[in-house]
């Protein structure tokens, strides 16, 4: 199986100017499909500085990729900062904005800890806020305007109705459509840092978000974790507990599937996920992808013999019913143990992005991403390609965050050192040819 080393942009070029596009072309010729993957551009932080960890979170949609640098001190001590990237109409990537928290006045507010996009909304979560009290968690929503001077305009500012000193609302979001959800691992509902996850809906009629449901697991429990991890797609939300004990396994984890009814507007429970094989402390769960009918999971410290460094379980849903199959198991050709094959996940069609951000090509914990396709054939998955940037080194954890759109992959660096300082951060955009 062979790897793709992927050449930087000049580092020395900021990212607040235009990065010419440039093509590395590379065909990979498996024995039922091919890829062709080309570098874009290297993404960092203009003001980029020691600890920042841009890349930590981050998110792309059509023309438009938001970063997450949750240790930025710009206002004050890992106050936190969300980068815009917008493509521009000479197809090169373009800083537009850097957004942070409304409320300066504490340090700590972890803003940019998690970051989605859908269309024209940005949504940005600050599990450390405190709005409500200290450390009470907050999720901003940013709308797009047509405002060049102010492209982007903070529209709302999410809080939990019960929310509670360090439940980590907003550790994880996710949005789809007129609907965010938003994780609170360390909620305390079903026991001692149970978790739980809010959902809320866009009110068309007078354009404000209203918390319309608050979710926990059925079977939860203290220390499950359960908002870990979020994902959404239309009326189904997956929430992950990857510290679950499932049948008394401890830590092997699971991932709940709540859906709307359309006729009520309510959410409920229908499906809990679990590994057909799992074991203790695989924690299944750690991270999801969700999209119409399929399902990925990321299992970064399963551990069985044949299958060291993680895995992801990939489920798909009959259509127009509640029931999830697990339909195959994701590894390695190249698996080691502590990779953390899994930990990052995301997937478009029939192609799969999977972070394994501390495998060690390029030194320890350098960092890889994996490319799976499925042949539309057989159903069958395959490992197509190994992304390693070629610039990478021992601890920068390339593919510690992963995100698709259109056929282009956004993959976090979150502890590259490229602008000089120890931990600031990066994050690289490549051409996927993808499988519909």
């Amino acid at each position: 199986m062979s790897h793709t080393n992927y050449l930087p942009v000049n580092p020395a070029v900021a990212s607040t100017k235009l990065v010419k596009l440039f093509k590395v072309v590379l065909v990979v010729l498996m024995a039922l499909s091919a890829t062709v993957l080309a570098q874009n551009s290297k993404l960092t932080a203009s003001d980029a500085d020691a600890d920042d960890n841009f890349g930590y979170s981050l998110a792309i949609s059509g023309r438009t990729v938001l970063v997450g640098a949750w240790q930025n001190d710009s206002l004050r001590a890992n106050s936190g900062a969300a980068y815009v990237f917008e493509l521009a109409a000479d197809n090169t990537w373009q800083s537009t904005v850097k957004l942070t928290p409304d409320n300066a006045d504490f340090a700590g507010d972890e803003f940019g800890k998690a970051v989605d996009i859908d269309g024209d909304y940005l949504v940005v979560g600050a599990q450390f806020d405190d709005t409500v009290d200290n450390d009470r968690g907050a999720v901003y929503i940013f709308a797009r305007t047509n405002d060049a001077e102010r492209p982007w305009q903070q529209v709302a500012k999410l809080t939990a109705n019960d929310s509670a000193f360090r439940d980590f609302f907003g550790r994880t979001v996710a949005i789809s459509g007129n609907y965010i959800v938003v994780g609170a691992p360390e909620d305390d509902d079903m026991g001692n840092q149970s978790g739980s996850a809010y959902v809320f809906e866009l009110n068309t009629t007078n354009s404000t978000w209203q918390q319309v449901a608050k979710l926990t697991a059925a079977d939860g429990d203290a220390n499950d974790n359960f908002g870990t991890s979020v994902a959404i797609d239309a009326d189904t939300v997956v929430v992950g507990a990857d510290e679950h004990n499932h049948n008394d396994i401890n830590n092997n984890g699971a991932a709940y599937v709540f859906e709307r009814d359309p006729g009520t507007g309510s959410w409920s429970q229908t499906a809990k996920l679990t590994a057909l094989d799992g074991d203790a402390q695989d924690e299944f769960g750690t991270s999801l992808a969700l999209q119409d009918n399929r399902l990925l999971v990321g299992t970064p410290f399963d551990d069985d013999p044949d299958n060291a460094g993680g895995s992801v379980y990939v489920f798909d849903r009959s259509e127009g019913t509640p029931s999830w199959t697990q339909t195959t198991k994701l590894t390695a050709t190249d698996a080691h143990l502590g990779n953390q094959f899994g930990y990052a996940v995301a997937f478009t069609g029939n192609t799969a992005l999977i972070g394994a951000p501390e495998e060690d090509t390029n030194g320890n914990a350098s960092g890889a991403v994996y490319v799976f396709q499925q042949d539309l054939s057989s159903g069958a998955w395959s490992q197509v390609d190994k992304i390693i940037a070629n610039d990478s080194a021992a601890f920068d954890t390339f593919g510690y965050a992963v995100a698709m759109s259109d056929g282009v992959a956004l993959i976090g660096s979150p502890e590259d050192d490229d602008q000089g300082e120890d931990e600031s951060g990066s994050a690289y955009l490549l051409s996927l040819d993808v499988m519909q």
